[in-house]
């Protein structure tokens, strides 16, 4: 997947390769497929990168994910939409953080931890 061909695609195509990019990613962590895990993270952050560059009225457009039916998908809209959409974003984390999968919940309680004393700023 190349950035020729990223900017090829929609805004909606974007967000569904960023949510089964998502879906990939938060199994693969969850299973500790550690190949699969690498490969659909660069995928997702693509996607998401892509949305970025074309500003944050494409970017925003991840937050359809937020009711997504798939956990892992809510959860990597939410991480990568805190600067933007950050009471929502937060709910979402702090809802994996107390009942999601151990690998996920995890992570996300670093996250919440990381925001609260400020050693993490989203961007």
């Amino acid at each position: 997947m190349t950035e020729r061909s990223l900017s090829k695609l929609s805004d909606n195509e974007l967000i569904e390769l960023f949510a089964a990019s998502a879906r990939s990613h938060g199994n693969a962590v969850i299973n500790g497929d550690l190949p699969v895990a690498k490969k659909s993270y660069w995928k997702l952050k693509a996607a998401h990168d892509e949305l970025s560059a074309r500003g944050d009225q494409s970017r925003i457009n991840l937050n359809r994910l937020f009711d997504h039916s798939e956990l892992t998908v809510r959860y990597y809209a939410a991480t990568w939409l805190l600067a933007l959409e950050p009471a929502r974003a937060r709910v979402i984390i702090e809802d994996v953080s107390s009942g999601g999968p151990s690998a996920l919940a995890g992570d996300a309680r670093m996250t919440l931890r990381m925001l609260d004393d400020g050693s993490f700023k989203p961007s």
